[in-house]
């Protein structure tokens, strides 16, 4: 048996070798990755000598994800060491697949709105829902437990701001808004409820920033626009 010291400086060599060829393998990379995060999220175990860990947020997901989670933990091996061959075998594309379900259990962008930390991760969710396109009105749509929630100013500037209000005239408007300021907010959250019903009408935290374009059409033609 080699002495303790002997040994570590050879596996410390041997370290060193595997890291710059793993660098030069993105193809081993993945599947090491895929196999670290596989490992954390469903042994709740740390991959020994593979310090790639994340914690799981702990939502309650669409039934979409969590059943391609449970398929994805059923059909591969609880082992380590069997786990890493499962890694070690799969193809790119699907270890790609499966790395991007890791990945997506462990997002959380909640927050309350107040401080920078907060409005840090609104910018961070701004960008990945324009990455993502993301139309939350597939998800996501105002009800009467959510108007209830809000106080009643805020409700009268939604209610004026609603496409049905914007179409009338300045008078017919201003009628219509002094009448809902006289209602009490419970009924005042149902009329906004039912005004705002199929609008498809979305708060700002939920609304998906439009990408700034690079080009703008003139009549001359397509034109760069200048960096901010």
């Amino acid at each position: 048996r080699l002495p303790k010291a002997l040994m570590s400086e050879l596996t410390l060599a041997r370290t060193r070798a595997i890291r710059l060829k793993v660098s030069q393998n993105p193809d081993m990379a993945l599947s090491l990755c895929v196999f670290a995060l596989a490992r954390s999220s469903f042994a709740h175990q740390t991959a020994h000598g593979i310090d790639v860990r994340a914690e799981t947020a702990g939502i309650s997901d669409h039934e979409a994800l969590e059943e391609a989670r449970s398929a994805l933990a059923g059909h591969s091996p609880s082992a380590e060491s069997d786990l890493l061959d499962w890694c070690m075998t799969q193809s790119s594309i699907d270890l790609q697949t499966t790395l991007a379900l890791l990945v997506a259990e462990t997002i959380d962008l909640r927050h309350e709105g107040i401080g920078v930390a907060d409005r840090r991760l609104q910018a961070i969710g701004d960008k990945i829902a324009t990455a993502l396109d993301l139309d939350m009105t597939r998800f996501w749509r105002a009800d009467l437990a959510f108007w209830s929630c809000l106080p009643k100013a805020t409700l009268l500037d939604t209610l004026a701001n609603s496409p049905a209000l914007v179409a009338l005239d300045d008078r017919e408007r201003t009628t219509l808004l002094k009448a809902h300021a006289k209602l009490k907010k419970d009924a005042l959250a149902i009329a906004v409820d039912q005004t705002l019903e199929g609008t498809a009408w979305l708060p700002e935290p939920l609304i998906t920033p439009v990408e700034t374009p690079l080009y703008e059409v003139t009549d001359a033609g397509v034109e760069a626009l200048e960096a901010a």
